[in-house]
């Protein structure tokens, strides 16, 4: 089933076709920046998607195109659909602008393959294991909109259990199951709702043992995304704490392609993490 269309992918797929025209008539970027009125580096994020592109900037650009007046509603009623509000919007007022991009991914993603080292993937996480993490993460154990947050990361995980849900296959180190995250009673329950999330058809999850030797991914955790009906939009996301990678290059998605596969070569299979999480659950 085809996904439906999302802000985020209206706003990459005009990028696209206004790149597709202005490469068409041979106009250079330098050009069609200063037409915009925009610096090159601001060309490249609008093309690319990574930026609001706004109704006169599509008008300029097929102007200088020729472009004809069916084919410039079309755009502008793609450019009219990028610039709707995600359903994130009134919930992630106080995210950084860097992770509510990587939510306009994850909203519109087919497939995503995540490593997580010393913590369960946001979008496993119950709301007391989500509260002790977020509390250890300042130095006075106080969250700035605690409660929002918690409702961001509800509304993110509604995905996996409702219509037309991404394939979602997360590698997990042994190390995030003994944490103790929030106390003997949390971690349980915490371990019981990956018992649950990871029955469903659509998840996949694997413990990597502790003690299972080095690997390509030690230094950084990291989210692969997949878009079924637009393979080009595949991008990989790297959170570094006060900010987040984006890499889209093939060599770059082919490298992490690579790392996820030895990762789940090197984790228990599916069906031993299963039997290792119902012991870790019934020791605590």
């Amino acid at each position: 089933m085809a996904r439906r269309a999302t802000p985020t992918i209206r706003r990459w797929q005009l990028g696209q076709e206004l790149r597709r025209l202005r490469l068409g008539e041979g106009i250079k970027p330098p050009v069609a920046a200063k037409a915009l009125g925009v610096t090159a580096s601001s060309l490249s994020r609008i093309e690319n998607g990574k930026q609001a592109i706004k109704e006169p900037y599509v008008r300029v650009i097929a102007g200088m195109c020729g472009v004809d007046a069916d084919e410039l509603q079309d755009l502008l009623t793609m450019c009219e659909e990028a610039a709707q509000k995600e359903w994130y919007h009134d919930l992630a007022t106080t995210s950084p602008d860097w992770f509510k991009r990587y939510l306009g991914f994850e909203s519109a993603a087919s497939e995503i393959r995540t490593y997580c080292s010393e913590l369960v993937d946001g979008l496993m996480q119950t709301e007391d294991y989500a509260r002790a993490l977020a509390a250890a993460s300042t130095r006075d154990g106080h969250v700035r909109d605690l409660d929002g947050l918690i409702k961001l990361r509800r509304g993110r995980q509604t995905r996996l259990v409702g219509d037309n849900p991404p394939r979602l296959h997360v590698v997990m180190n042994q190390l995030a199951l003994v944490s103790n995250t929030g106390g003997p009673d949390v971690m349980r329950a915490q371990v019981e709702r990956l018992l649950e999330l990871a029955a469903l058809q659509h998840v996949v999850v694997q413990v990597l043992p502790i003690g299972s030797g080095a690997h390509a991914s030690m230094s950084s955790p990291f989210s692969l995304l997949g878009f079924d009906d637009i393979p080009q939009m595949a991008t990989v996301y790297i959170d570094i704490g006060r900010g987040a990678i984006y890499l889209d290059e093939r060599a770059d998605l082919d490298t992490y392609g690579w790392k996820f596969t030895q990762l789940t070569d090197r984790a228990l299979t599916p069906e031993k993490t299963r039997d290792l999480l119902v012991r870790v659950a019934s020791d605590l």
